[in-house]
């Protein structure tokens, strides 16, 4: 009897709720890091070219989440800095790769107008320029 009193555990109710506590937080912080990452997708400021999945960084893998190898990046979500600095730490398992800008993408933000497709077409060319000299 007196070695099963020794063996157990010793914990008050305030300890006890404060790693319950620790734990939502930690838990709570995964899951915003996978919506965070989910929404990146959902804008389609990046996208997953990865022949097959690789493991999750950290213990993601554990909700159920794929890491992704090669991500394409557009050109606009790759050129600020603070951008950059956040899509890596989202991704940190992953190698980034920028895409060149499809006329497609703009032709949704402007009015179909010839002038307008004329300057998208100038912009997209621009652009590309800019992304083969990196």
């Amino acid at each position: 009897m007196s070695l099963l009193r020794l063996l157990r555990p010793r914990f008050t109710l305030r300890a006890l709720l404060v790693v319950m506590a620790l734990l939502c937080f930690w838990l709570w912080r995964q899951m915003e890091w996978i919506a965070e990452r989910h929404r990146q997708f959902e804008t389609m400021a990046v996208r997953d070219r990865s022949k097959q999945p690789i493991a999750a960084p950290r213990l993601l893998s554990l909700f159920g989440e794929m890491g992704h190898e090669k991500l394409w990046v557009t050109a606009d979500a790759w050129n600020a800095k603070a951008d950059r600095d956040k899509l890596r730490s989202l991704f940190p398992e992953s190698g980034f790769r920028v895409s060149p800008p499809r006329i497609s993408d703009y032709l949704l933000q402007a009015p179909p107008d010839i002038e307008a497709v004329e300057s998208i077409r100038r912009k997209v060319a621009k652009e590309r320029k800019l992304i083969g000299s990196f």
